[in-house]
């Protein structure tokens, strides 16, 4: 399959989980879960809704929806609207068509819940989940509900686009090799 990368070695480091509206209260503990905010899309444009999110969250449940979008990663839609960009089985078969060696995962808008709010306990409490629980593109994680965030998707780039190995072949020291119970 010939993909967006083409051989060259791509670590794509600034690409964001579009959160679903529930997602950080999902992961988060209970004492920190009362106290966040209703995630917030300001920033989002003005079509940016809890409603389109839901919409976009529910359209993984539509295969020939899901499979439009599969087949054009690059010129399909952005945001919340793309192929990947809330699930994590999308999210490896989007980097997959697109040949990226590995990808750095931020959240959104999940900082909107807990900071600027004067609670020490509830920064560390809002923050502790987004990168426990933030999507991994991650192929040790293929098949796992479980989202993390900054963690590199690990594959050796084609053998004509180096010849040693590079840092990026081996997994990060403290990197999972299994999904996080729920």
């Amino acid at each position: 399959m010939t993909t967006y990368a083409g051989e060259r070695l791509i670590h794509d480091t600034d690409s964001h989980l579009m959160e679903p509206v529930d997602w950080l209260v999902s992961y988060a503990d209970s004492s920190v879960a009362s106290k966040l905010r209703d995630l917030s899309l300001l920033g989002g444009g003005d079509a940016a809704t809890h409603e389109l999110v839901e919409q976009c969250w529910a359209r993984r449940d539509d295969p020939e929806e899901t499979a439009k979008l599969a087949a054009d990663v690059v010129g399909g839609p952005k945001g919340y609207f793309a192929y990947g960009s809330m699930d994590a089985g999308e999210r490896v078969g989007a980097l997959d068509q697109l040949g990226f060696a590995s990808q750095l995962v931020f959240t959104t808008f999940a900082h909107t819940q807990f900071h600027a709010r004067g609670d020490v306990d509830l920064a560390y409490g809002g923050l502790r989940p987004t990168t426990a629980a933030s999507p991994t593109s991650a192929r040790l994680t293929r098949g796992c509900s479980a989202w993390r965030s900054c963690r590199w998707k690990t594959r050796s780039a084609p053998s004509s686009a180096r010849e040693k190995p590079s840092k990026w072949d081996a997994r990060p020291h403290g990197s999972p090799t299994a999904c996080p119970p729920r």
